[in-house]
């Protein structure tokens, strides 16, 4: 079953016949990577093969149908994981419970297709600018209340110096 998927994140190390693996157990083979006109997106072409389908538990005869539509099993999601050791990668699939969308194409797929899902990576540097700013928020709140302590600090002298003189001038025997 030929199959084609799209990502805006690096390939390194995923080449042709690199494996495609579901949830880690070898189904297919990456055939072709190319890169789109626009310079942004990676065509990664691959394909399942039905004599490995079998050993996952799936109906190879439900599978070529699901092939003949645009979007191949709306759950699955592609993704290009390396090996940082060897530099080696493979296109790892997976039906996540809660499935990223897909990103937008901007034109139809020859193939049936499987949208890819960002690698915890990508994740993570999506993700940074929003950390980045929640930790400078925590850092002004904390910057603000150091500047506070001098002048805290101050306050309870004067207040316990006041304490001690008041002490000092009452006559707590004779009260």
């Amino acid at each position: 079953i030929e199959l084609v998927t799209y990502t805006q994140e690096n390939v390194a190390g995923l080449d042709i016949s690199s494996p495609v693996r579901y949830r880690g157990v070898p189904v297919g083979r990456v055939s072709n990577l190319q890169v789109e006109p626009g310079g942004r997106t990676i065509e990664i072409d691959f394909e399942l093969f039905t004599d490995r389908l079998t050993t996952v538990g799936a109906n190879v005869t439900n599978l070529q149908e699901q092939a003949k539509s645009p979007v191949f099993f709306e759950r699955l999601r592609a993704q290009v994981v390396g090996n940082p050791v060897t530099g080696d990668a493979y296109l790892f699939l997976d039906m996540p419970e809660n499935p990223p969308p897909p990103m937008t194409l901007g034109f139809t797929p020859s193939r049936p297709y499987i949208a890819s899902m960002p690698t915890p990576i990508a994740e993570l540097r999506d993700r940074l600018p929003e950390v980045l700013e929640r930790v400078e928020s925590t850092l002004q709140v904390l910057r603000e209340i150091v500047a506070r302590i001098p002048d805290s600090l101050d306050r309870a002298d004067r207040f316990f110096t006041n304490v001690e003189r008041i002490v000092g001038e009452s006559d707590l025997p004779g009260l």
